[in-house]
């Protein structure tokens, strides 16, 4: 059993949980029921094959970071429209979380073909094979590239925990996803606070989505696996805390990895190595959904007159 690789993978993907996990709570902390994570991550991962490949035809190396800025300011502006439907036409949030998702994988499935024709090899990513000198799951320069990113992840994971906890601004972001017509009665500007946790949102899921493709280091098939939904199942398994979800993610990615790598080592069958991990996600969904408690005004309009 290939242990160091297990846990060099296990970072990559417990790196992309904990962003889109997060994404889902920053939206969610204001009362904004974002079920569209998956899209946004699907759109930012296209965005940023595309933007990979533009850069480092033209300046090799040196735009690494190019592809993922790029990819999480355009899925930020994606994520504008979510806010729109949701906050200033105060539409159905889980219809338009929907309707996210569709526009998501529509667009990554439309866009795959034609673009692949107008970019050489096809619409990918080339970050694991070129980029940054990586020699591949061998060498050593991947896995201090992937131990970088993860910590990095934490980093800022961390940052916004402190935010969420110590700061009036993230104090009045949990406020406003309890009662933010208590919020408004204060002066406080509640559709501001809203717009500002929505695109944050979205920003987050591009970047999940950008370490999607660097998580797979191939060809962009137009989706993201899933794995906007399985954030939303961290999120409420974590009761919406920030420390439960890094330790959620992590825990996940690491079964997820280690029956992957059994599958090849110890001949288990594969349907079975994709099954376990989501198993042991949902029975503990269920043993501890008594003690998870949602912010009180989630999937609820902000509606001023009722102050």
């Amino acid at each position: 059993m290939d242990f160091p690789n297990i846990l060099n993978l296990t970072f990559l993907f417990a790196s992309v949980l904990i962003l889109a996990s997060l994404s889902g709570y920053f939206s969610e902390r204001v009362g904004i029921a974002n079920i569209g994570i998956n899209g946004q991550m699907i759109f930012g991962a296209l965005m940023f094959c595309i933007f990979s490949e533009i850069f480092y035809s033209r300046l090799g190396n040196e735009s690494f970071v190019l592809p993922i800025i790029f990819s999480t300011i355009l899925t930020l502006l994606m994520s504008s429209l979510f806010g729109f439907l949701t906050i200033t036409l105060k539409a159905n949030q889980i219809v338009a979380g929907t309707a996210i998702n569709l526009l998501g994988a529509g667009l990554g499935t439309f866009l795959t073909e034609p673009l692949g024709q107008l970019i050489s090899n096809g619409v990918h990513t080339k970050l694991q094979s070129e980029y940054l000198g990586i020699q591949g799951l061998n060498g050593s320069s991947f896995y201090l590239t992937t131990l970088l990113i993860f910590i990095a992840v934490v980093i800022i994971l961390i940052g916004l925990l402190i935010m969420m906890r110590y700061t009036p601004f993230g104090l009045r972001l949990r406020a406003i996803g309890s009662n933010p017509n208590a919020v408004d009665a204060q002066g406080i500007n509640v559709i501001k606070y809203q717009w500002i946790a929505v695109t944050l949102s979205g920003l987050l899921a591009g970047l999940a989505g950008s370490l999607y493709m660097y998580n797979i280091g191939g060809q962009f098939l137009g989706n993201v696996s899933g794995y906007g939904f399985l954030a939303l199942a961290i999120l409420i398994a974590g009761s919406w805390r920030i420390p439960l979800l890094l330790v959620i993610s992590i825990g996940f990615a690491f079964l997820t990895k280690l029956f992957e790598e059994l599958t090849i080592s110890k001949n288990i069958p594969k349907d079975v190595s994709y099954i376990i991990p989501y198993a042991i996600t949902l029975v503990g969904m269920i043993a501890f959904s008594r003690w998870n408690v949602a912010p009180k005004n989630i999937g609820i309009p902000f509606d001023k007159a009722k102050r």
